[in-house]
């Protein structure tokens, strides 16, 4: 078991760091560090990262990159195996029937939701372009980081919840994790560890103005994607609970305006 993890996170608008120590039941964060990204280029965002685990002294004999949610194509798939090699052509193949034109320009893999007792697999698919990946890490190797790991951020937000449900209040929920960032806002449903359904929307924390009525605007966009969101969930989840609870993270004075329309409009607890 690797005791000792950085996990950064490389976005458009900030670099985030965590330093984790992993425990026999999970694991303990020890250190944070962020730094904002904006538009400066690729080798100053690797520079950077040298400086921060310097200056933060982060070490870890274990370090995982986090690819944005918008930078990958996400499909939900039922495939008719539970053999873990089989999976693995069947879901390269559906990767490539899924965006043809890509070619061997992309890269995938999958992650398994459940099998059922008909010897299907119901399954997550991420695809994502060779060249995305391939940035990530020329950043982090430039960096003098050497990954072993490439996660989406969705996985994140799993770790993330699986953290909080170690309080029984969460445990056997079916949560809806609204995740605002500055220019996209990812919604995915996760029950008792598992990701039962991601979405993303393309617009953020950025796109809300001062004003009364931008923000009114995009704060209708945001509930339409989650109501989306939930209603896609609740048409194929089968013997799944519904969702009993919004859980919204990112800006304060925006996810403060949201939860309360949420919790109005859709009639489900939001925090």
């Amino acid at each position: 078991m690797k005791k000792h993890i950085i996990v950064v996170d490389i976005n458009s608008e900030y670099v985030k760091f965590v330093q984790a120590h992993i425990r026999q039941k999970g694991f303990v964060i020890t250190k944070a560090a962020a730094f904002p990204a904006g538009e400066i280029s690729d080798e100053e965002i690797s520079k950077q990262i040298r400086r921060t685990t310097l200056l933060t002294r982060l070490k870890g004999s274990y370090v995982i990159g986090v690819i944005s949610r918008k930078d990958v194509a996400v499909r939900e798939l039922r495939l008719p195996s539970t053999d873990p090699a089989e999976l693995r052509q069947m879901a390269s193949f559906e990767a490539r029937k899924q965006i043809p034109f890509a070619g061997e320009n992309t890269v995938s893999d999958f992650r398994v939701i459940e099998k059922d007792k008909d010897n299907y697999s119901r399954v997550i698919l991420s695809i994502a372009s060779k060249d995305v990946v391939e940035r990530y890490i020329r950043i982090l190797h430039n960096s003098g980081l050497k990954p072993q790991a490439l996660l989406l951020s969705t996985e994140g937000i799993r770790h993330w919840l699986k953290i909080l449900t170690r309080d029984k209040e969460y445990k056997d929920r079916c949560v809806c994790v609204l995740n605002i960032d500055s220019s996209s806002a990812e919604i995915t449903v996760i029950l008792q560890g598992s990701i039962l359904l991601t979405r993303i929307a393309t617009f953020g924390a950025s796109s809300f103005g001062a004003d009364t009525a931008s923000r009114e605007k995009w704060t209708a966009r945001l509930l339409l994607e989650v109501k989306r969101s939930i209603e896609l969930y609740n048409k194929n989840r089968k013997h799944y609970p519904a969702v009993d609870k919004i859980l919204i993270t990112g800006p304060s004075v925006i996810g403060k305006e949201i939860c309360q329309i949420m919790q109005n409009e859709l009639n489900i607890e939001s925090l």
